[in-house]
């Protein structure tokens, strides 16, 4: 290591509380990976319940959501169909979960995220099939005539693996 990266690294550990190593003399370089716990004891103002260290895939299943939360997801959903041709504008979507996450246990907090994510891809097919319905070799961008939605809803649709009306999976 060459003293410009050993500055860097003290730099970046100044800059970061140190937080993802800690200096422990008999490790490699000095340093540990720390656990979740010790992270969330240096900064408890983060949602450490959304880590996905250690975890591996055990958070991806299909939770019981709000009624409530997958109207609004369609709805945004919609929005970004008819205003911007079906590119996503992430803000609106984003904030939308993390209202509805703060309402829920830590620990359902990712398999909710997972499911809505899910539940967000399933309507934004919907829409997409629909559009194609109209417009067969339509892509995300192209502009259409957004009338066509007028009536459509996607929460009607029914897939083989629908999420949009399903029996919780916990």
């Amino acid at each position: 290591m060459r003293i410009n990266d050993m500055v860097s690294l003290q730099l970046f550990q100044q800059n970061t509380g140190n937080l993802f190593s800690t200096n422990i003399n008999n490790t490699p370089m000095g340093y540990r990976e720390m656990t979740i716990e010790e992270l969330a004891a240096q900064n408890p103002e983060w949602d450490w319940s959304m880590c996905i260290n250690g975890k591996e895939n055990s958070y991806k299943k299909i939770v019981e959501v709000s009624d409530d939360i997958k109207t609004e997801i369609a709805d945004i959903v919609r929005e970004n169909f008819i205003n911007n041709n079906g590119m996503t504008n992430g803000e609106d979507m984003n904030a939308a979960f993390e209202a509805y996450r703060q309402t829920l246990d830590p620990d359902l907090r990712l398999s909710a995220t997972y499911t809505l994510s899910q539940f967000q891809f399933e309507i934004s097919e919907a829409y997409t099939n629909e559009i194609r319905s109209h417009y067969p070799n339509w892509q995300c961008g192209d502009s259409f005539d957004t009338s066509i939605l007028d009536g459509f809803d996607p929460l009607a649709t029914s897939t083989t693996s629908s999420i949009i009306s399903f029996d919780a999976q916990i």
